[in-house]
């Protein structure tokens, strides 16, 4: 896909420019001003064996993929109870009592 002009350069209709405006921020780079994090995309890289730019999209795709893999808690909680044959009662799904904290951390 070119880049073409930069929509403020660009005579077309206001809807033209509103579309070339949004596609053009897309394919702009992204600048980090940020040590720790030029220290970590060029270690990463020189790992990988990759430039930068390949060192970011591979570390990006990476984070993506690990966090739409990870369990939220009530899932954990539900594998466990299902692992050990746990179920639920009505007992168990209300909260505590304020009285039941406070028994267990009692310091008196």
């Amino acid at each position: 896909m070119a880049r073409g002009k930069p929509p403020w350069k660009s005579s077309h209709n206001d809807l033209h420019y509103f579309r070339e405006l949004s596609t053009w921020r897309r394919l702009m780079p992204i600048n980090v001003n940020n040590p720790e994090a030029d220290a970590l995309t060029r270690k990463f890289a020189e790992m990988a064996g990759v430039g930068i730019t390949d060192a970011i999209v591979i570390a990006m795709r990476e984070a993506i993929e690990r966090r739409n893999r990870t369990e939220t808690p009530l899932q954990t909680a539900a594998r466990l109870r299902e692992k050990h044959g746990v179920a639920m009662s009505e007992d168990a799904r209300k909260p505590l009592a304020r009285e039941a904290f406070d028994e267990m951390w009692d310091d008196a």
